[in-house]
């Protein structure tokens, strides 16, 4: 197991308003599988992060299905893509939601990162550096799969959020997610998040397995962030386009938000893992590089 002061039982909980706020990240949350919770852990770890003092910036990078704004009560009136071809500025760009945090919408149209012209990778390197001077954390919400894109994104950040559940299929595409990142010389730092967990034991068991996995066949460990519970107003929630975190804040599920933030926080903090230190620019270039090294996509 981890030393990262992580483990389960662990009644030494540092809410994240507790704690400084790291130096500014890029953490991209992916789940290889579809279906397993990802937009909506992005969704309310920004609401709790936001609401604890951190500017967070939520990009959703399911390049055309536009999920994260359908969570939220905000109408955004420009996306990504329009961004890249300069057809909007930045503050028409980041749209500012009720809980504090800004998201950034995805082009409604198919998008691929790995045919950007020149142009248009400058211009996500401006995003980047404008998105840093105003924020602690980019959150980038991932589609589904081990796409080019979403290979894109995540080799742009240094924090690799890998949500599963206790499926085994998830937890199987949720393996084959970290192995594609075992090639790269400097893979981003991996957390795992367990969703719809019936409790810690569950979540924590569940990590557990998939990481002795990946440590056993791959050489590489990831940190336990924690668990979320089940929604149980998923479906007003959804209706009512209100986080559950927001709408039933007393909720096991809400306080299970909160300690996974909280381990999250800390996570972030961990000086021993790798801090991406380069330009924007160079980032970029770097991720799309990655992208032509790439064998054929896996979905």
């Amino acid at each position: 197991m981890n030393d990262h002061g992580l483990e389960r039982g662990s009644s030494q909980i540092d809410l994240p308003h507790t704690l400084p706020i790291p130096p500014f990240q890029i953490m991209s949350i992916c789940s290889g599988k579809g279906g397993v919770g990802k937009t909506m852990t992005a969704v309310n770890l920004s609401v709790v992060l936001a609401n604890a003092g951190w500017r967070i910036t939520l990009l959703d990078g399911d390049l055309g299905l536009v999920s994260v704004k359908l969570m939220l009560p905000v109408a955004p009136t420009a996306h990504l893509g329009q961004w890249l071809d300069g057809k909007c500025k930045f503050l028409g760009l980041a749209t500012t939601t009720p809980y504090g945090f800004k998201i950034i919408s995805a082009p409604p149209n198919e998008f691929q990162l790995s045919g950007l012209s020149e142009l248009q990778q400058l211009r996500l390197a401006t995003l980047v550096n404008r998105i840093e001077a105003t924020s602690d954390l980019l959150i980038i919400d991932n589609g589904a799969g081990i796409s080019r894109t979403v290979m894109g994104f995540c080799h742009m950040s240094n924090r690799l959020c890998l949500v599963t559940t206790p499926d085994p299929t998830a937890m199987m595409s949720a393996y084959a997610t970290i192995k594609a990142f075992t090639k790269s010389l400097l893979p981003p730092a991996i957390g795992i998040i367990v969703n719809q967990a019936r409790g810690t034991e569950e979540g924590f068991d569940t990590y557990q397995r998939l990481n002795e996995a990946i440590a056993r066949y791959l050489g590489v460990e990831a940190t336990w962030l924690g668990h979320l519970g089940v929604v149980r107003d998923f479906r007003n929630s959804i209706k009512s386009r209100i986080p559950p975190v927001s709408l039933r804040p007393k909720s096991p599920f809400a306080r299970s938000v909160t300690a996974t933030a909280s381990r999250l926080s800390r996570w972030l903090l961990d000086e021993r893992a790798p801090v991406q230190r380069d330009s924007a620019q160079a980032v970029v270039k770097k991720a799309l590089s990655e992208l032509e090294k790439m064998e054929p996509v896996v979905q």
